[in-house]
């Protein structure tokens, strides 16, 4: 027992040293973390979802950070019980130390797994999937000295039953750190159970006979959890629901008249209301007073024959159409004060108007198909196509028909899917490509799928690489369909249209 008590001894010495030479260095440099952390969060939390506001306070935010370098007597402790301090004392002779020596030694601690502590608390469980999203939005690469481990399993399910969201970091490449995410709820209850169980010695003797009791307030604290945040989000919803109350109530009034005098009949407008809810959104923004929606004199925009694509096309569109006649109508008023209806800001307001609509009609697509899409990915393509070439009709509409553009989304994967499998295998099938290259015959693909949906039948007999990637597009389709069973209908339905270009049925 001697050699014990006297390695304990010289573990309790190396905590002295601890003390006077690094504790204090280590409490700078977590505030430096601190420090950054903040400077991103700040920039970045309104978007994520982590402020929201009362009647008295306009920015609540919905996170703070503690922080704690380890103190001395823990420190003893780690390097007692994880064996540490008998490769440190046959390392270092705390007697004799020079430059270098010291230098080593505190590089040691500096690499000390969890020797700074960083927690971010949330104020519940469901923020911290936020603050998660947020880091590894914007802090998944080394950001001012900042390194963080962000694969393997977030969060992790402790002994408890609760999930804890915790990350290795590294700051300079030289200090260790350990990050956890925690609603203010679930650590207030892990400091307790951590005092109970981890330093109360005699109450640890017994824990394994009170997991059950642990299980069951680990369960209780989810349910007080799931409540608290039904609340705070109830009180979002009806703030949400009530400006979009207020927004309808404004467009009834400024635009009634209008609009019974020029299509008889209320309909078109309240059938349109969510559309224009989200199309004011995206072009003007919630926070313009009044919406800008009651004008004495509504003006109707003027149809003017231009030297382009996106206008003449977007002419055709809206002949056969009233809604977005309706739409175009309502968003030229929004916008009147600042275009004028000149020809240089045409082009603009009705890219804008489309850009708006697609917005709109997409997002329903992404609820429809159960999938994140990137929505500018599709609204550019769509924008570019009918941009660049000139079409004599439209049979359908592709602004708001989202059946139609679920169709166009699942084309437009299997197209990019296909085509990384060909660029693979070098197009090697393709012998005898007219194209240039992989990227100029994917152009022209998306072109022939978007004529056949929206504009006219297209007969593809005649060419042989566009038939032999169209059947590589149904296989990629049908192991969606066997995969994602809640598309299974807008997939098979895409199928039949891929086939009815082929003119028979690809398996």
């Amino acid at each position: 027992m001697e050699h014990i008590r006297e390695f304990v001894g010289k573990a309790n010495s190396f905590g002295e040293y601890y003390k006077h030479n690094v504790y204090n260095h280590l409490k700078d440099i977590t505030n430096q973390i601190i420090s950054e952390f903040k400077k991103t969060f700040e920039n970045h939390a309104r978007s994520s979802g982590l402020v929201i506001s009362n009647s008295v306070y306009s920015n609540i935010y919905l996170y703070e950070f503690t922080d704690r370098v380890k103190d001395p007597i823990s420190l003893v402790e780690k390097l007692k019980n994880k064996n540490l301090i008998f490769e440190l004392a046959q390392s270092y002779d705390l007697t004799n130390l020079g430059e270098d020596e010291k230098s080593s030694l505190n590089k040691f601690f500096y690499k000390v797994d969890d020797i700074i502590g960083i927690k971010i608390l949330t104020s519940l469980n469901e923020d911290c999937k936020n603050v998660l999203q947020l880091i590894k939005q914007e802090m998944s690469d080394s950001l001012n000295g900042i390194e963080l481990v962000l694969d393997g399993e977030i969060p992790t399910t402790m002994s408890n039953g609760r999930k804890i969201y915790k990350l290795k970091g590294c700051y300079k490449d030289t200090y260790s750190f350990e990050l956890q995410i925690k609603s203010k709820i679930d650590s207030a209850w892990g400091d307790l159970e951590h005092n109970l169980f981890y330093k109360d010695y005699d109450f640890n003797y017994i824990k394994n006979n009170n997991r059950e009791i642990m299980v069951n307030i680990g369960s209780l604290l989810e349910k007080t959890d799931k409540l608290m945040f039904s609340i705070r989000n109830g009180k979002q919803e009806f703030s949400n629901e009530y400006k979009r109350y207020a927004f309808f109530q404004a467009i009834s009034e400024g635009f009634e008249k209008f609009v019974l005098e020029n299509y008889s009949s209320k309909y078109i407008l309240e059938k349109n209301m969510d559309t224009l809810y989200d199309l004011y959104n995206y072009c003007v923004g919630t926070e313009s007073e009044n919406y800008k929606v009651k004008y004495e004199n509504i003006k109707v925009p003027i149809n003017l024959t231009l030297e382009s694509n996106l206008i003449n096309n977007f002419n055709l569109l809206k002949m056969n159409n009233f809604e977005i006649t309706l739409l175009e109508a309502i968003h030229f008023n929004w916008l009147q004060e600042e275009t004028q209806e000149e020809h240089n800001k045409q082009i603009e307001r009705v890219e804008k108007l489309i850009n708006g609509l697609l917005y709109h009609s997409l997002n329903k697509v992404s609820n429809k198909l159960q999938m994140q899409l990137i929505t500018e990915q599709y609204t550019n393509k769509i924008i570019n196509i009918i941009t660049e070439y000139k079409f004599d009709f439209f049979k359908k509409n592709l602004l708001l028909n989202t059946e139609l553009l679920a169709q166009f989304v699942m084309l437009f994967i299997s197209i990019n899917e296909a085509a990384e499998t060909a660029r693979d295998e070098d197009f090697s099938e393709y012998e005898d490509l007219e194209y240039e290259n992989v990227d100029q015959f994917i152009d022209q693909l998306i072109l022939i799928i978007f004529k056949q949906i929206f504009v006219e039948n297209v007969d593809i007999n005649e060419e042989k690489d566009t038939r032999i990637f169209i059947t590589e597009m149904v296989k990629v389709l049908n192991k969606h369909n066997s995969s994602k069973r809640e598309n299974n209908e807008v997939i098979q339905e895409t199928i039949n249209l891929l086939n009815k270009i082929l003119g028979g049925n690809y398996e």
